[in-house]
């Protein structure tokens, strides 16, 4: 009865789905990445967020310009960033 519970456990964790990546992980690859924290680490996890908001709506990847209040030159970063980090789960 032990092994099959010992087995039974194992299982579970070898199915288990994969932890997401925290909010921590989003902001190291921002400051691995040169992005600097203009509003602070709050402020662009807050976008983080919001770019995944958007595409969970299915309209695909936010265009890097005129999404949010995020400059021209960081957006992609950020796209990336959020999209790797926070919701993996909308890469194809």
């Amino acid at each position: 009865m032990i092994r099959l519970s010992a087995l039974l456990g194992a299982a579970f964790l070898l199915l288990a789905p994969q932890a997401h990546a925290d909010d921590q992980s989003y902001i190291d690859e921002l400051n691995a990445h040169g992005v600097l924290a203009v509003a602070g680490p709050q402020q662009e996890i807050k976008m983080g967020h919001q770019v995944c908001d958007y595409l969970h709506t299915g309209k695909g990847r936010p265009a890097a310009d005129g999404f949010l209040p995020i400059q021209r030159p960081w957006a992609n970063p950020i796209i990336d960033a959020a999209q790797h980090n926070l919701c993996p789960d909308t890469l194809h």
